[in-house]
């Protein structure tokens, strides 16, 4: 960090006029920047097809000024329709299938199989009882043996019928679980809210226009087909950009500043612009927003660039009709302390290591001051301590 202040206080050494002596005075430390822009609207709307269609109704051009609420064309979309009508069934056999499940027990299925087992629980039981009494009348010698098999097998077959009825019965139960709920109300949710897009979508083949403004064509590098876009009867594809709504008369314009020097901006700051086609007309603005992650495409491999956005404070009336989009823009920044801060030019620095001295005036003689520095303007840096404002300093390659 040292040898690259020093490569610059010794480039500043090479440009600068040197005085012959200094006074330390107290004064604002400040930083000018500059940049350049462009004017950006400071409204827009991007305006696509929200579906493959053709153009049907057209009222307006490229150019236009166009009010606000107008309806600015009509898409005939039978893809989309079809879209629709698909996600209606969709979503009217979820939403079934969810009620289904929240009113299952009283479901006929269930009420069936809860009355086999209920049936099969008691016919057991029944079976049981008399396979019992067969057993005793058989010891007994009352009846045949072929007789107590007969039982004991009729017991045995009520036994598998109930064992096979609660199978079922717990098998509609794990079909109809807490699981099963979740999954068809989020079915039953996702098809609900693609409706609602499509529905939206369906809306915005007749868009009706959100502010006045003027029409512009898409960017080049947007454009998807070579045919002409806003044509009667021309074949438009989803989301194919069919033009730009501006706003007329308010502006933005957007920066891109380095990581060295944004963390000397904030919002609020006034700023000084300059249109290049207009250079005698300045204007005034202010900060308006500042992101804090860098533009791939502003930025370098050896600094990174962040978009800085300024509003205008006021466009005179003489100036309206006469600012466009995309005009080219000087914004200048002053940034700094506005308080009385001790500092003297770089040029009165000498260095002995990492040590940094002046030339001090003391008395009748010149002595080498050790300084410590602090903050730096484009010309003057501060002193934070070893100097007091009214010493006289020397540049210390002059003769004094």
């Amino acid at each position: 960090m040292l040898k690259k202040f020093l490569v610059i206080i010794g480039f500043l050494f090479s440009c600068i006029t040197m005085a012959d002596s200094f006074e330390v005075t107290a004064q604002p430390l400040k930083n000018t920047f500059f940049y350049m822009g462009s004017l950006e609207p400071a409204q827009k709307q991007v305006l696509e097809s929200p579906a493959k269609g053709i153009i049907k109704e057209l009222s307006i051009h490229y150019g236009s000024r166009i009010s606000k609420g107008k309806v600015l064309w009509k898409i005939e979309s039978s893809e989309l329709e079809a879209r629709i009508r698909e996600t209606e069934a969709a979503n009217l056999e979820a939403e079934q299938r969810l009620q289904g499940l929240l009113q299952w027990a009283e479901r006929p299925e269930v009420q069936q199989l809860r009355q086999q087992v209920h049936r099969a629980e008691t016919n057991l039981k029944r079976l049981k009882n008399r396979s019992q009494q067969t057993e005793k009348l058989f010891e007994a010698g009352i009846v045949s043996r072929d007789e107590r098999d007969q039982d004991i097998h009729a017991a045995e077959d009520a036994e598998e019928w109930l064992e096979e009825s609660q199978i079922s019965f717990a098998q509609l139960q794990k079909n109809y679980n807490e699981r099963a709920v979740k999954i068809a109300e989020l079915q039953a949710e996702n098809t609900s809210k693609h409706l609602a897009l499509l529905h939206k979508k369906r809306a915005q083949l007749m868009p009706i226009v959100p502010f006045e403004g003027i029409l512009l064509p898409p960017p080049p590098a947007t454009q998807q087909l070579k045919e002409p876009v806003l044509v009667l009867g021309a074949k438009v594809q989803e989301d194919q950009v069919l033009g730009i709504l501006v706003k007329e008369g308010a502006y933005k314009i957007e920066l891109f500043v380095d990581e060295t020097e944004l963390s000397q901006l904030s919002v609020g700051l006034p700023v000084c612009i300059q249109l290049q086609a207009l250079p005698d007309r300045p204007l005034t603005g202010r900060v308006a927003e500042l992101h804090f992650y860098p533009s791939h495409e502003a930025s370098s491999n050896a600094v990174s660039h962040y978009l800085v956005q300024v509003t205008l404070d006021h466009i005179p009336n003489d100036l309206n009709g006469k600012l466009y989009h995309g005009m080219k823009v000087l914004v200048t920044v002053e940034v700094g302390d506005e308080r009385g801060i001790l500092s003297v030019p770089k040029t009165a620095l000498f260095f002995k290591g990492s040590n940094v001295f002046v030339r001090l005036k003391k008395r009748a003689h010149w002595v080498e001051q050790p300084i410590k520095i602090g903050r730096h303007s484009t010309e003057r840096i501060e002193v934070l301590d070893g100097l007091s404002v009214g010493d006289k300093i020397a540049n210390p390659y002059s003769s004094e």
